[in-house]
């Protein structure tokens, strides 16, 4: 008779283990990263602690002990018990089984009172299966069993078990463990207070990404999602202050997800965006928040003409929990506590669908489940950095003064053209140059027209660039 014991979702780990997993000093920490909180409770069949071991890409750890035959507290007497073997060479032990050089197995065979070596690379020390092989090919003590098929064999072990709910009510035996975590990274959660992010904020749009996301596989899921672990750790959920989000476990889909003509079993899809966000004016975002697990977010997001972002994609082939969300890169266009006019961040439109088979993003005026989470970028940039980008199909763009065309360069064939000779950083091209307007997605291809010279120089915006990352038209 085999029992398993298991637990309910959102009882792990209270954030996501971030593997490998810490290695301190074993000189001071003999069991690694865990420390005892109640040594003194420990229970009678103590051994020793076993490392923890975190399960990659779920809120889970196993903690387990090494227990001896419950003579004492580090008493190192072994198990004894009396088992029937599966075949002449293997046995299934009653509890998993720690092998060690200082805590070795050992087999008897009853029937013939011939002790046996144990096949180390053969068992499954630690494991459920276990499993236990005795070698063969050589003396008595490494051949069969005397029986032909089962053969009853006294055995001696220490048993690996989980830790037990032991000790005195209210403060048993109790262990403290430390992991890296998946850290909240929407912008403004790291000091602590949400009073330094800023509301209302406004920022310019850039460009939108092209596609919508759709992930339903969370830390409440028995499956990992593909190609990315852990995808939803870092998408903050609005659900409208109605607390019926209590945590990511609250996801428990499968790995398989569909829509109409298309399957995989990933937990997660990138379909295209039938339905896309404006960029021509500047957004609005305010009502900030922040959800359970400590992410921030606006609630509300709307242009100063009224528009609010819309985003649609294909929807899935059936009802489910799940997240829906898209991106789009974004300039403030005020200084703020947070952010200063001309840095690029990430903006990042989400959506909390229960229920529902739908992949879109829409910011309703009342019941929203809607959301904008901000989000540092480590190429944070001022604009002209960027001048290379180009949007001619924009309003702005189409009402910015023309172009002039570049001088001819009068230097001699491989020497470095002069700005004196060639008319580089002129201020009619550094006044060009500093009309940069943001791209659309249409017009990204815009950014090919930037060419240069044979040394590295533009000719759009006169700056220098290294020879290894020079562009051809």
């Amino acid at each position: 008779v085999e029992i398993e014991l298991t637990y309910p979702a959102g009882v792990g780990t209270t954030d996501t283990p971030d593997v490998p997993a810490l290695t301190p000093d074993p000189a001071v920490y003999l069991a690694g990263p865990v420390l005892e909180n109640q040594p003194l409770q420990r229970p009678l069949d103590w051994e020793g602690l076993r490392t923890p071991d975190f399960r990659p890409g779920h809120r889970e750890v196993k903690v387990e002990y090494v227990a001896n035959d419950g003579s004492g507290i580090g008493a190192g007497t072994p198990i004894t018990d009396s088992i029937v073997s599966r075949s002449p060479t293997t046995f299934l032990f009653p509890r998993r089984v720690y092998g060690s050089p200082l805590y070795a197995v050992g087999v008897t065979d009853s029937v013939a009172a011939q002790p046996h070596n144990v096949d180390n690379g053969a068992t499954d020390y630690g494991s459920s299966s276990r499993l236990v092989t005795v070698t063969t090919g050589g003396g008595p003590s490494d051949s069969p069993l005397s029986g032909a098929g089962q053969t009853l064999c006294a055995v001696t072990y220490f048993a690996q078990d989980p830790l037990p709910n032991y000790g005195a009510a209210g403060g048993g035996y109790q262990v403290g463990l430390y992991y890296r975590t998946v850290a909240a990274a929407t912008a403004g959660v790291q000091p602590g207070a949400m009073s330094v992010i800023p509301d209302p904020v406004s920022f310019r749009m850039l460009a939108v990404l092209g596609e919508t996301w759709t992930a339903v596989v969370g830390k409440g899921s028995q499956d990992v999602p593909f190609p990315y672990a852990n995808p939803m750790d870092y998408l903050p959920v609005n659900d409208d202050g109605t607390a019926t989000f209590p945590g990511e476990w609250f996801f428990q889909g499968d790995a398989a997800v569909s829509v109409s003509d298309f399957a995989a079993d990933t937990g997660l899809l990138r379909l295209h965006t039938f339905v896309q966000a404006d960029v021509s004016e500047p957004l609005v975002l305010g009502n900030k928040s922040k959800d359970v697990e400590y992410r921030a977010f606006y609630a509300a997001a709307a242009t100063p003409g009224g528009y609010r972002p819309s985003v649609a994609a294909q929807p899935l082939s059936g009802v489910t929990r799940h997240k829906a969300f898209t991106a789009a890169l974004a300039t403030p266009t005020d200084e703020t506590s947070l952010y200063r006019r001309g840095e690029v961040v990430l903006l990042v439109f989400g959506e909390f669908l229960e229920l529902s088979d739908q992949n879109a993003v829409v910011f309703p005026t009342t019941g929203t489940r809607s959301n904008v989470a901000v989000y540092d970028q480590p190429f944070r940039h001022p604009l002209r950095n960027l001048g290379c980008l180009t949007q001619p199909d924009s309003p702005a763009r189409r009402s910015a003064p023309a172009e002039r065309p570049p001088a001819p360069s009068t230097s001699p064939p491989g020497r470095t053209p002069t700005r004196g000779r060639t008319g580089f950083g002129r201020t009619s091209r550094t006044r060009a140059a500093r009309t940069w307007r943001p791209p659309s997605a249409s017009s990204m291809r815009a950014a090919t027209t930037c060419r240069t010279r044979s040394r590295g120089h533009s000719r759009r915006s006169g700056a220098r660039r290294p020879a290894a990352v020079r562009t051809a038209s």
